[in-house]
């Protein structure tokens, strides 16, 4: 199957909305996002998260962080020290979550009975049986297969065109939510 051309971007943002949508369609409401601050994608992640919470004429609340466990630890204690009551976190990526799912833990509460936890990359971390995070996955493995045929097929000579292939991102549901 030929992966859709479209922007790198667009599909971070894709991925996204698919984690947030997963959130609102399991009733959650008042859904935080730990974001990865000026790491490499973070402002499409974010874009994807507040889209999909706009669209559903809920609140986004964006908690600064970066894509590190310590970050994603600091953040969440930031969220659940809030007035606001938070029900769910979308993390930046699967190490940010890690913290997040330490401190929500740390504080008493349970993951997914008390809040939801998402993560982003389907780090190999996250399908440990202890961790088992719900995450969005980018395809590295097809990604890696479609850059050995791109090579292959410029150094064959069959392909001397550029050109700009992005694999759709999909959601890994696990027991984190």
């Amino acid at each position: 199957t030929m992966p859709a051309r479209s922007s790198v971007a667009g599909m971070r943002t894709r991925a996204c909305i698919l984690a947030t949508e997963h959130l609102v369609e399991l009733g959650h409401r008042h859904i935080c996002h730990i974001d990865g601050g000026r790491g490499a994608g973070a402002a499409q992640r974010r874009a994807g998260y507040e889209h999909t919470m706009q669209r559903h004429g809920l609140d986004p609340v964006v908690v600064s962080g970066a894509f590190t466990e310590a970050s994603g630890a600091a953040a969440t204690e930031r969220a659940l020290a809030s007035a606001r009551p938070v029900t769910a976190i979308f993390a930046g990526n699967d190490l940010s979550a890690l913290g997040a799912l330490d401190v929500i833990e740390e504080s008493g509460r349970e993951v997914p009975r008390d809040i939801s936890l998402v993560g982003y990359d389907n780090t190999f971390v996250s399908a440990l049986r202890h961790v088992s995070l719900t995450t969005v996955e980018q395809g590295r493995e097809r990604l890696g297969e479609l850059a050995v045929e791109t090579l292959i097929e410029r150094v064959e000579g069959t392909r001397t065109e550029a050109v700009h292939l992005v694999v759709p991102p999909s959601l890994v549901a696990r027991h984190t939510t």
